[in-house]
């Protein structure tokens, strides 16, 4: 959705807004015209209060994400396993190979000592990877800190001023849909900051907007 705003016969501003297709590709690509802002907005911010920023929704939420995060964890021990296994076979080539380097000179026999390097270095890296991606799968917060955390960004949308809630609103709202009769949001879980490395599928809500 694109905020816009009209400007009535008295000089005062009506803000609205409309669906961003509807703005690209004209009026018979959304048949959802102009939805007063103030309607958009307030259902938004009561669902963003009553839902999402509780304590108990966030609990649920983080119960949910850990569960993916294990899932994901499992996964990358297989791959750490499979990496050090190759590792473990890589050592003793490279031992066989400096053997027979050593004993019999062998140009071949160090072309090839170098290519078993040159892997072992690459499966190091890997290996590291894999291990920090799995110290990322577990997310550990506390009652005290998600509290604290959620009274925070509770408080900035109650008192901030319109940049300050747009600011905290953007931190985990990834889209808005509206129509006449009702609405959805996406959003992400406000409280993992590392969305980066994991993906969610976004949570959804139907409610009804004031006609």
């Amino acid at each position: 959705m694109i905020g816009s705003f009209d400007r009535l016969p008295s000089g005062t501003k009506w803000r609205f807004y409309v669906c961003g297709k509807r703005k690209r590709e004209g009026r018979r690509a959304c048949p959802t015209g102009k939805l007063k802002a103030s309607l958009v907005e307030g259902e938004v911010m009561r669902r963003v209060m009553d839902r999402i920023l509780t304590p108990a929704y966030s609990r649920d939420l983080l119960h949910a994400a850990n569960g993916k995060l294990n899932e994901e964890a499992a996964s990358l021990d297989g791959k750490i396993a499979r990496v050090r296994r190759r590792l473990s076979e890589i050592n003793r080539a490279i031992y066989n190979l400096l053997d027979l380097a050593e004993s019999q000179g062998s140009a071949a026999a160090r072309d090839r000592l170098a290519e078993r390097e040159s892997e072992k270095t690459h499966l190091k890296g890997e290996l590291q990877s894999f291990l920090n991606r799995k110290a990322q799968t577990k997310f550990e917060v506390s009652e005290e800190v998600m509290t604290v955390a959620l009274s925070k960004m509770r408080e900035k949308l109650d008192t901030g001023d319109v940049q300050t809630k747009r600011n905290v609103l953007s931190s985990f709202i990834d889209r808005i849909e509206a129509e006449r009769e009702r609405a959805r949001l996406w959003y992400a879980f406000p409280l993992l900051g590392q969305r980066v490395f994991y993906s969610m599928p976004p949570a959804e809500f139907e409610s009804a907007l004031p006609p």
